[in-house]
């Protein structure tokens, strides 16, 4: 009976090709049939991360064609993995996982349905590719033994009833010789034909490791490492075992070397201790070792404390806002002055990024931010950011005696410098605001009633109550309507243009402008549509009056539009009564009203009644004064003080604070229905120059030296 056996070899990869064609005989007894030797190329594939893949071979021989299963278990902790693959006589396969393999089962199964016994071989994964080749044993053909010579058996003789013969021994068989192993070469690593032992034995080759090989060898096969590229390994010279040789070790600075014998001071029992000059403030030095200068606090300022002079040190900031303590020749920044420190110093910057507005940043950022740097140490707490148009120092909102009488955030006497504004009269104004500023005319009063062509205009003595001209109005349009007297007067206070209601027939009348100086009156149409008793300005230019005919009748506070005579209630009721009376408080925001007792002024008892009202909020207080005058008109001194009031001919004034009167005079004219101080204009023809700079210059006539332009007394 013919038994066929099968069985499965791994061969490592450090087999060679003659170790396999020399056929060595089996564990089996059994020879290997085909070519096994491991491919390391092999078409092994790609090789995968981690391990090498494993390149798998049937190898059979022409004399049997049947083809085998392998089975291969790629395992480690985490994944276990089973290929059957069906492979044919001399074919290669490919097995390559995604993870490093440990353990390979390989077994074959014949087509007969046989199963070759399982073999189990382990290998590293890590280190490459591994060849597993599976090979089929020669099917034996009645293997034929080798003769073994037998002895000739001696003929034991017949029995016999003597005395039993003596045994005879049993010759031993010639036994088989045995075979005497190659002797192994003796290694040559660099082929030079002389065995490495022998090499080292004689000195013609060093072995500073000791490991029985040439230091060549252990250098060209990179087992030792030769850095510094002297012929010898580096463990061979490296006494701190840093993995870097002695000489590279100090040239590179990681060891020291203080006495320069070529071995690193920890080596050997050497202290080198090397001084430096380290000062601590000026003039105070010691010969200190550098770490123990830094230790102390010092910096190193040359060899020797006899060969310098220890500068001072102060704080020293850089750009990005940091601070050090040391002299100024070592300050790569701003320094801050001898003995500062960087406790007190400010190593940041104002940074400003428009009119007085202020960031406290290092210079870089400030820069990086597109602010401007007012400069290292510098603190928004100065204000540097604030306008300070003459350089001073000083913000011009806070300096003392400036002036900006255009409102254009800048003083004065830096408008003139700069020629943005021009001061003709030299008083260190800009003209502008002369113009602005106009000049304050004497105190006027429109009367009540007077010629058919209308009312006049009285210049009246402040001091006496007394008047000192009288002006008519002369109307410079045509055709005039019937007019009777006044009702109101007041000042704009951003043009300086008088202006007045004047009375018609039926009650309303109309407004109109009047030049204090001609008397010459404009007509503004259309007629207002309400009576109004009195008018004055807010300091914002709006103009406020009194709605009603000046009697008895309940006062409402309303706004008029001088552009088109419209009338617009504010919701302020007034106290009732006659007179009912109007005068601004521009520098307080408010107005003041007058309005006398009801009946004659004759009543016990009966006293008038002083009512401010503030502007912002339309909000009202009244008081009662001292006498019971019926007031129709009132206006507030040039200064702010004090209230100025008619009644009738009689010229009062009123002390607001504690609401008591003081008579001035009286004079026989008509009575006062409105007054004001006037002011004129100091540019009353509105060409931007000043009227006394245009007369002193002769460019502007005035022929009869009231210091008012001819031309605008047409």
């Amino acid at each position: 009976m013919r038994i066929q056996q099968w069985r499965i070899w791994a061969t490592a990869l450090i087999f060679c090709a003659g170790c396999i064609d020399s056929a060595p005989n089996n564990p089996d007894g059994s020879e290997t049939v085909g070519d096994v030797t491991p491919d390391l190329n092999g078409g092994a594939g790609q090789q995968i991360p981690g391990a090498g893949p494993i390149d798998a071979r049937v190898i059979n021989d022409s004399a049997f064609s049947a083809s085998a299963t392998l089975r291969f278990v790629l395992a480690n902790s985490d994944v276990h993995q089973t290929l059957l693959i069906e492979v044919a006589p001399g074919q290669t396969i490919v097995v390559a996982g995604p993870e490093v393999a440990t353990q390979l089962i390989a077994n074959a199964t014949k087509s007969n349905g046989v199963v070759v016994p399982e073999e189990t071989f382990d290998y590293d994964g890590a280190d490459g590719a591994v060849t597993l080749a599976v090979y089929r044993i020669q099917d034996p053909v009645e293997p034929t033994p080798t003769p073994t010579p037998t002895p000739t058996p001696t003929p034991t003789p017949e029995p016999t009833p003597t005395p039993e013969p003596t045994p005879q021994p049993t010759p031993n068989p010639t036994p088989n010789p045995t075979p005497q192993p190659t002797p192994t070469p003796a290694p040559d690593c660099n082929d030079n034909g002389v065995d490495d032992d022998a090499e080292i034995a004689t000195g013609s080759a060093r072995d500073c490791n000791e490991n029985g090989i040439p230091d060549e060898c252990d250098i060209s096969d990179e087992t030792s490492n030769d850095q510094n590229e002297n012929g010898v390994p580096d463990e061979c010279e490296d006494c701190n075992d840093n993995g870097v040789p002695d000489d590279l070790d100090i040239a590179i600075g990681s060891a020291e070397d203080c006495d320069e014998n070529g071995i690193p001071d920890e080596c050997e029992d050497v202290i080198c201790i090397e001084t430096v000059a380290c000062c601590f403030a000026e003039n105070e030095c010691s010969d200190l070792s550098i770490g123990l200068c830094a230790e102390y606090g010092g910096f190193v300022y040359g060899e020797a404390c006899g060969q310098v002079e220890c500068p001072a040190r102060g704080a020293c900031c850089g750009n990005d806002g940091s601070c050090s303590w040391e002299p100024e020749e070592y300050c790569d920044g701003v320094y801050q002055g001898d003995g500062t420190s960087c406790e007190e110093a400010i190593c940041t910057t104002a940074c400003c990024f428009g009119e007085d507005e202020c960031a406290q940043l290092s210079v870089d950022v400030c820069e990086s931010e597109g602010g401007g740097v007012v400069g290292m140490g510098s603190s928004c707490d100065a204000r540097p950011c604030a306008v300070d148009c003459n350089n001073n120092g000083i913000p011009d909102d806070e300096e003392d005696g400036a002036t900006d009488c255009n409102k254009n955030n800048r003083i004065d006497e830096c408008d003139i410098a700069a020629g943005t504004s021009v001061d003709c009269n030299e008083n260190n104004l800009p003209d502008e605001c002369d113009i602005n500023v106009s000049v304050t005319r004497p105190l006027v009063g429109l009367a009540r009633y007077g010629y058919s062509e209308g009312a006049e205009l009285y210049e009246i003595d402040p001091a006496t109550g007394l008047h000192t001209n009288i002006i008519y109005l002369n109307f410079v349009q045509g055709e005039v309507p019937y007019l009777y007297g006044g009702t109101g007067l007041a000042i704009d206070p951003i043009s300086g243009t008088l202006f007045a209601v004047l009375a018609n027939p039926e009650g309303t009348g109309y407004l109109a402008t009047i030049n204090p100086v001609s008397g010459n009156t404009v007509l503004l149409y259309p007629a207002l549509r309400q009576p109004i008793s009195d008018i004055a300005f807010g300091p914002d230019g709006t103009l406020y009056a009194v709605q009603g005919n000046g009697s008895s009748q309940p006062g409402a506070l309303v706004t008029i539009d001088p552009a088109t005579s419209s009338i617009t209630t504010t919701g302020v009721t007034l106290p009732n009564g006659p007179g009912q009376s109007l005068a601004s408080v521009p520098l307080e925001n408010k107005l003041y009203h007058l309005v006398g007792p009801f009946g004659q002024i004759t009543v016990a008892g009966a006293t008038a009644t002083l009512t401010s009202i503030d502007l912002s909020d339309f909000s009202t207080v009244s008081v009662s004064l001292d006498v019971g005058y019926i007031f129709q008109a009132a206006t507030l001194g040039p200064n702010g003080s004090p209230l100025f009031a008619y009644s009738d001919s009689n010229l009062v004034t009123i002390d607001t604070s504690t609401a008591t009167t003081t008579d001035i005079g009286w004079d026989k004219i008509p009575p006062i229905a409105g007054m004001a101080f006037t002011t004129l204009s100091a540019d009353c023809n509105h060409n931007g120059a000043l009227d006394a700079c245009e007369i002193s210059n002769d460019s502007s006539l005035d022929v009869n030296f009231n210091d008012y332009l001819d031309e605008c007394e047409e």
